[in-house]
């Protein structure tokens, strides 16, 4: 594809656009009922991709995965790591108490094992792919060292968390000790003791070594808590208030792989939202550790058991675009090359434009080019780009003047010299 270059009265120049794919401009609710038909390719934004493929996840409800051979985790559900913000500490690295125990808390949200709000004091943290899914395929993946149908304050019992409880007399021990291998013996044992959290057994077979008796004893997990849901009207209500509990191997600090899928927040009628300190994750992975773009989702738990969970992805959540410029092309004028964006949907609606990540794009696509090597670079393309993202967001095309320098120059000179310094 060619383009008419500017010329000033002299023969036309062409020259090649630089573009890519176009993506659409929408940001929407990903509701269950929507998406029970529709594929991955179907939704342009990356972000919409993961919306949707969290939600296919979420609905998936089957036994085991790899025929059998596989615990369900591999396959369907979301395993969720609530976090908190801490200064110069990265959300996903382990916290001390993970470090300390050689375990780390996880849920596992799926429309049969379905809670509300998990953590009421707990706004963000992040998914992990099914093991089986992850994108790119990750050869070693935190080991499910446990799995417990409901909560049970697994930083107070040894054995990485799945072991004794020590705030009972009582010696708790895993399900498998206690020969229960099933949803049914595991509810049984479990109203022996009235329904105490803390003197539940937990799972210990549920890691993928195990192969078929892992993904039984993983599934019992989950079923218990479907049996538990049909048992009364209060075991019910405390079910449904009571999410699960895995605990997973602690890794360490910045591992080269890692299959986190998303970044997540909710809002909280009382305590507010968890979107800022989201963005900040996203900022840290994506930006001062150059991963892959990695999206922010809104997860709205369900208000009652008749509902479910619902994903969202809104392109002003993010703090990071996965892509600021459809396309880009080089105009001759004034016998000095501007090179003309046409900004994303992205970067149009993202709440804090990161001139500093879309400047590094367009050097990636035109580092090279005779164009920006015409004159000496005034090494001011990222403060073009924040003048031009605060003062022409929706404009259509933005026209850069590389060879232009702001040094020495306030973004508010910048801005006053309207984007051309």
């Amino acid at each position: 594809m060619t383009t008419m270059i500017i010329s000033d009265g002299r023969p036309p120049i062409t020259r090649p656009i630089k573009t890519k794919r176009a993506p659409r401009t929408f940001s929407r609710l990903i509701y269950l009922t929507a998406l029970a038909g529709l594929t991955f390719n179907a939704l342009a934004e990356p972000g919409d991709d993961i919306a949707a493929e969290m939600t296919r996840y979420y609905l998936s409800t089957v036994e085991s995965c790899a025929d059998g051979q596989r615990p369900a985790y591999y396959c369907s559900g979301l395993m969720i790591k609530n976090t908190r913000a801490r200064p110069g500490h990265y959300a996903w690295n382990p916290g001390r108490a993970a470090v300390s125990s050689g375990g780390t808390s996880f849920i596992y949200l799926r429309a049969d094992t379905r809670f509300n709000n998990p953590d009421a004091n707990t706004l963000n943290g992040f998914v992990f792919y099914p093991y089986g899914h992850a994108h790119p395929p990750i050869k070693k993946a935190p080991q499910v060292l446990c799995a417990f149908p409901l909560t049970t304050w697994t930083h107070k019992r040894d054995d990485k968390g799945c072991g004794d409880q020590f705030d009972t007399s009582a010696v708790e021990t895993s399900c498998e000790a206690l020969n229960i291998h099933t949803a049914e013996d595991w509810v049984d044992d479990h109203l022996k003791t009235d329904g105490n959290l803390r003197k539940q057994c937990g799972f210990r077979e549920v890691s993928g070594r195990f192969e078929e008796k892992g993904a039984q004893h993983f599934y019992a997990s989950l079923k218990a808590r479907s049996l538990l849901l049909k048992n009364s009207d209060q075991l019910e209500y405390d079910t449904f208030e009571t999410p699960n509990k895995l605990r997973l191997s602690t890794w360490a600090e910045n591992p080269d792989s890692l299959p986190i899928m998303a970044f997540f927040y909710v809002d909280d009628p009382y305590l507010g939202s968890g979107l800022a300190a989201a963005q900040q994750d996203q900022l840290d992975w994506v930006v001062e550790n150059k991963r892959a773009y990695t999206p922010i989702i809104k997860i709205t738990y369900p208000a009652t058991m008749k509902e479910h969970a619902v994903f969202t992805f809104n392109q002003a959540d993010q703090r990071i675009c996965p892509t600021y410029f459809d396309s880009s092309r080089w105009v001759l004028k004034e016998s000095k090359w501007w090179l003309v964006v046409t900004p994303s949907a992205c970067s149009q609606a993202v709440a804090l434009f990161n001139s500093q990540a879309a400047s590094k794009e367009l050097l990636a696509l035109h580092g090279a080019d005779a164009e920006l090597n015409a004159l000496a670079p005034g090494q001011s393309i990222a403060e073009q780009l924040q003048c031009l993202a605060s003062k022409y967001r929706s404009a259509g095309e933005w026209n850069l003047a590389p060879w232009r320098s702001a040094e020495g120059l306030t973004q508010a000179q910048v801005l006053a010299a309207d984007c051309q310094p």
